[in-house]
């Protein structure tokens, strides 16, 4: 059976590939640059699904959701818990967390540059290999910025 999904996995690859030839003779460029992405994607996620990536996009957005809500309910909980803050010092971290992650969201700040700002002004190493892999720093960036 496994042998059967690795054939039927390489035909789908195949596929896309051969899609990709298609538009870019026929100079359908936009086509050519979606399919191009589809195939750079799946390469990188080692996907294997019968899933397009915005399909797989709109899967992963509640799992998004629950993390950002996970993590910033643990952030909370250690100021509050570990630091004393009480309700109006956390709503002003809430606040604060909220602005931070629409400067991100919008691209007025990267992940690198926080990265980067961590290291400089408190002198902490914060792990990012997983944010490289993941594409949200890029190698130029990290070479530039020395992250």
């Amino acid at each position: 059976m496994a042998n059967k999904q690795r054939e039927y996995d390489r035909g789908r690859s195949h596929g896309l590939q051969l899609a990709m030839r298609i538009l870019e003779e026929a100079g359908d460029k936009q086509g050519y640059e979606l399919i191009r992405e589809e195939i750079r994607l799946r390469g990188k996620l080692n996907l294997n699904v019968n899933l397009s990536m915005k399909e797989i996009e709109e899967g992963l957005e509640p799992i998004k959701k629950c993390m950002y809500e996970s993590f910033l309910c643990q952030a909370l909980m250690t100021i509050h818990d570990e630091f004393g803050f009480g309700k109006t010092r956390c709503e002003r971290f809430l606040k604060r967390w909220n602005l931070k992650t629409d400067c991100l969201g919008s691209g007025l700040v990267t992940w690198g540059d926080n990265v980067q700002c961590i290291k400089e002004e408190l002198g902490i190493d914060v792990p990012s290999e997983a944010m490289k892999l993941e594409g949200l720093i890029n190698e130029e960036e990290s070479r530039d910025k020395g992250v």
